[in-house]
């Protein structure tokens, strides 16, 4: 009996011990099995694969990239480079953000990321600050800052390996607001891996009149 070839491989899967991803985005991996597939159909796949919560944390979802190039092994050229998409607007309704705008505004102004902006900084900020336990040592820091509040031009975010609270190491995202928006640099001497650095140097306090006299 004779058969359709195309027919014929419509029948057949092949399921390798060793799982393997193609070049090209997670959506395109999955629309080999089928090239017509919607996003329900895509994410009922992720979810019988058990993959379903990992690619929802990736920030692009579906649309991220698995590979940005792929280059010789021998002479290292770049065979093939991907175009990589992004997403530059999320779906939230209009309510939703403008409290979140409103609530990282408050932070820089009155709230923990205060001691960093204020009211007194002479561009309007949103921002928030972030502690992230981890099982050893002290926690790291987090600080995320948009500037200018009303129609943003630039967004920080600043991670500090051990930085103990995300308001301690916003001013490295003040720094970068100063350089981008006025041009001011700041000393980009860096202290050497292992090295302590120097204590600042003690307040001499100014004796009073009663000891001038004595």
């Amino acid at each position: 009996q004779e058969y359709d070839t195309k027919a014929l491989r419509k029948l057949i899967g092949v399921v390798p011990q060793k799982a393997l991803l193609f070049s090209g985005t997670i959506a395109e991996n999955l629309r080999w099995a089928d090239a017509d597939a919607d996003e329900v159909q895509m994410q009922k796949a992720l979810d019988i694969a058990q993959a379903a919560e990992f690619v929802g944390k990736l920030q692009y979802g579906m649309n991220t990239h698995l590979v940005q190039g792929i280059y010789d092994a021998s002479t290292g050229i770049c065979v093939r480079e991907e175009q990589i998409k992004i997403n530059d607007s999320l779906k939230m309704k209009d309510e939703n953000f403008h409290a979140i705008m409103s609530g990282m505004v408050e932070c820089a102004t009155t709230g923990t990321a205060a001691g960093v902006f204020g009211t007194s900084y002479k561009i309007s900020a949103g921002a928030k600050t972030g502690t992230a336990s981890v099982p050893k040592g002290t926690a790291n820091g987090i600080f995320v800052a948009f500037a200018p509040a009303d129609d943003p031009q630039i967004a920080v975010c600043v991670v500090v390996e051990h930085g103990a609270h995300g308001n301690y190491v916003g001013s490295v995202a003040r720094d970068i607001f100063d350089a981008y928006f006025a041009g001011i640099e700041v000393d980009n001497e860096l202290t050497a891996e292992g090295v302590l650095l120097p204590l600042p140097e003690p307040i001499e306090e100014e004796e009073d009149s009663e000891n001038e006299q004595d």
